[in-house]
């Protein structure tokens, strides 16, 4: 199966946008998302470029998710599907 997501992320203070459209590829137990971020704000202060990540399933409704993301930064997300 596929997901397509559309994700924003935002500044604590709410003045920077980004707008990160994305798409994840489910390979049995395994998950592969990319995304790419635009920014939305006219300082140019949001995050911009190309996100990746792979997951795994933990059970039918609960996958544990890796990312990179352009900045050098990486982090882990622990989704729940309803």
């Amino acid at each position: 199966g596929a997901t397509v997501a559309l994700d924003t992320i935002t500044s604590s203070n709410l003045d920077t946008w980004t707008l990160k459209p994305g798409l994840g590829v489910h390979l049995a137990d395994i998950q592969m998302a990319v995304g790419y971020g635009f920014d939305l704000t006219s300082t140019g202060a949001g995050r911009t470029g190309v996100s990746v990540g792979v997951g795994y399933k933990l059970g039918s409704a609960i996958h544990l998710a890796a990312y990179y993301e352009q900045a050098s930064r990486y982090y882990a997300s622990l989704p729940l599907r309803m």
